[in-house]
């Protein structure tokens, strides 16, 4: 995602559109990626990463957190400090930052 788009393309960022002609670009624009994935371009580390963490998730199952769970923890509203989310990609640990 970090090639350079053609002059063309943003050369519609200097033309004056509407909410609403900007949104029916965005639909086009969004219209023409393929439905296949194996027609979109996945860079071999983002295969490696996948692999990776499924391995992770499947060597300790018990170390998933239950979705109903962290949704729980993101909408805490007794405790307003922010916190950081650490440790491996199966599961995390939610450490207070002192702000």
């Amino acid at each position: 995602m970090s090639q350079t788009l053609p002059d063309r393309a943003i050369e519609l960022l200097n033309i004056p559109l509407s909410v609403d002609q900007r949104l029916d670009l965005i639909a086009l624009l969004w219209d023409s990626i393929p439905d296949s994935l194996e027609e979109l371009p996945v860079p071999e580390w983002h295969r490696l990463e996948v692999e990776r963490r499924l391995a992770a998730a499947d060597a300790d199952p018990a170390a998933a957190i239950p979705w109903e769970e962290v949704k729980s923890r993101l909408r805490e509203k007794d405790d307003p400090a922010p916190r950081l989310a650490t440790g491996s990609a199966s599961r995390f640990t939610y450490q207070r930052v002192m702000v």
